[in-house]
């Protein structure tokens, strides 16, 4: 993989190693806290980047745009350098997020609150941003599923470029971290 990924993928395991601290309620505080991680991570190495959330990376059937959660790119691209003009973002991702049964701050009928297709479908996002569009030179779909939910279901099929990482309980009872992670690497331009 690039060095990008490798700052990305840096910027992520900084969140994860102190995961119980940051309470994440939503998808959006996720990658709001990863982003900020990956901007002073790509600050500290380089002017040459920059990451934006919710950047649109393709063009939909209906001729709108579809916005990857978190990019990285080089700094001066713009949307239209990408969506008209064929330039390359560095790296995409997509996050999608589930919250534990077992915590207290969070309504248990609202759970589960993504299905199965949901996840999938941020990995074929990933896969239309690499290998169909090529608008992206890495994608990566990550699923943060604090309690396991999903992970110990045989029944869930998952890409090749899929594996399944675990990441503790943190000493809690309420938590017992698994992380989906795909990561699509395409022909750099």
């Amino acid at each position: 993989m690039t060095d990008i990924y490798n700052i990305f993928s840096t910027a992520l395991d900084k969140v994860l190693l102190e995961y119980p601290t940051h309470k994440f309620i939503l998808e959006r505080d996720l990658v709001w806290t990863v982003y900020k991680q990956l901007i002073a991570d790509l600050n500290a190495v380089s002017d040459e980047y920059t990451a934006f959330c919710n950047f649109p990376v393709a063009r939909s059937v209906k001729g709108r745009s579809l916005s990857a959660d978190l990019v990285i790119l080089k700094k001066g691209i713009e949307r239209k350098n990408v969506l008209d003009e064929g330039l390359q973002v560095e790296l995409a991702a997509e996050f999608k997020f589930e919250p534990s049964k077992e915590r207290r701050d969070i309504c248990r009928f609202k759970l589960p609150v993504f299905s199965w297709s949901n996840i999938l479908g941020d990995i074929e996002r990933v896969e239309q941003y690499v290998c169909t569009n090529k608008t992206a030179k890495i994608g990566v779909a990550l699923f943060v599923d604090e309690y396991g939910r999903y992970s110990n279901e045989s029944k869930y099929q998952i890409s090749s470029q899929s594996q399944w990482h675990k990441h503790g309980t943190f000493d809690t009872d309420y938590l017992n971290v698994h992380i989906l992670k795909t990561v699509l690497q395409g022909e750099f331009e």
